[in-house]
C-alpha cells in the first residue's frame, strides 16, 4: 500500500472512479493501521481470557505460556514448535491429574484427551519436519562441502607437486586436513542417515498411537455430548413435571338453566 501511495497522483479527475490519488491510498493505510490496532487488542483480550479459562478448571498458566500455545502448529519455526510442545505438554500432564482426581469428569476429560491428541500431532510433525530437513537440506549441502572438498583436495595436490620445497610443508598440512574433513563428512552423512531411519521408525510406532488418541478424544467427546444431551432434557423434563395447571372449572352451564326454566313457567301459564 505504501508502495503505491509513492507512484500515486496528487489528484484525479473526478470521472476516473477507477483510479486513487495519494490522499485515497493514505486513507486506506490509516484504515489498515487501525485494523491491526484493533486486531491486537482482541487478540490480547482473548489471550488474557484464556489464561482465565485454564485458571477455572485448576490449570496455572502465564502469559508467556499461553503466547506460545496460540501460535500456530503448522509453524516454520522449529524452535518456536519445541516450545509449543513443552508447554503443551506440562497442561496435559496437569490435566491428567485433574481428570484423575475428578473420576474422569466429562469435562476434564475432553480437554486432557484432547491436548494429549494435540501433543501426539506436533511431536509427529516434528519427526516429519526433521526427516524432511535431512533428505531435502542437510544431505544436499553437507553432498555440496563434500564435493567442494574434493575439488580442493586435488587442486591442493596439484599445487603441493609444484611448490617449492619452503610451501611443501603448507600444502602437506592442509592436504592433510583436507582429508580428515573428508572422513569427517563421510561419518556425519552415515550419522545423519541413521538418525533419518530412527526418527522414520519412531514416527511409524508413534501414528498408531496419534489414531488411538484422536479415537479417544472423539470417544470422549461423544460421550461429552451425550451426557450434556441427557441432562438439559432431564432439567427440561423435570421442570415440566414440576408445572401445574389449576382444576379445571366444571361448566354448568347455570344462565342457559335459569333462561330454560323461565321459558318452562311461561309454558305452564
Amino acid at each position: 500500500m505504501k508502495t503505491k501511495l509513492l507512484g500515486a497522483p496528487k489528484d484525479v479527475a473526478a470521472w476516473k472512479v477507477w483510479k486513487k490519488d495519494a490522499e485515497d491510498y493514505e486513507k486506506a493505510i490509516i484504515d489498515y493501521k487501525s485494523k491491526i490496532e484493533r486486531n491486537k487488542k482482541e487478540i490480547d483480550r482473548l489471550k488474557s481470557q484464556l489464561v482465565k479459562e485454564f485458571k477455572k478448571i485448576g490449570v496455572n498458566v502465564n502469559r508467556e505460556q499461553v503466547d506460545t500455545l496460540v501460535s500456530s502448529i503448522t509453524s516454520d519455526d522449529d524452535i518456536q514448535l519445541i516450545s509449543v510442545f513443552n508447554n503443551i505438554k506440562i497442561l496435559t500432564v496437569k490435566l491428567k491429574d485433574l481428570t484423575v482426581e475428578s473420576s474422569e469428569n466429562p469435562e476434564n476429560a475432553k480437554r486432557y484427551y484432547g491436548m494429549h491428541t494435540i501433543l501426539l500431532r506436533i511431536l509427529l510433525r516434528l519427526h516429519e519436519r526433521y526427516v524432511l530437513r535431512i533428505k531435502d537440506e542437510y544431505l544436499p549441502k553437507l553432498d555440496e562441502i563434500i564435493s567442494k572438498n574434493i575439488e580442493l583436495g586435488k587442486k591442493t595436490k596439484s599445487l603441493m607437486d609444484q611448490a617449492s620445497e619452503k610451501h611443501k610443508p603448507v600444502y602437506r598440512a592442509n592436504f592433510k586436513a583436507q582429508k580428515v574433513t573428508h572422513k569427517t563428512a563421510l561419518l556425519y552423512e552415515e550419522y545423519l542417515n541413521e538418525n533419518r531411519e530412527r526418527i522414520m521408525e519412531a514416527h511409524a510406532k508413534l501414528v498408531p498411537e496419534y489414531e488411538a488418541a484422536l479415537n479417544t478424544y472423539n470417544t470422549v467427546t461423544t460421550a461429552h455430548d451425550l451426557i450434556a444431551l441427557m441432562k438439559t432434557a432431564n432439567n427440561m423434563f423435570d421442570n415440566l413435571s414440576e408445572l401445574q395447571t389449576p382444576k379445571l372449572l366444571v361448566f354448568e352451564n347455570k344462565e342457559m338453566k335459569k333462561e330454560f326454566n323461565k321459558i318452562t313457567l311461561k309454558m305452564k301459564q
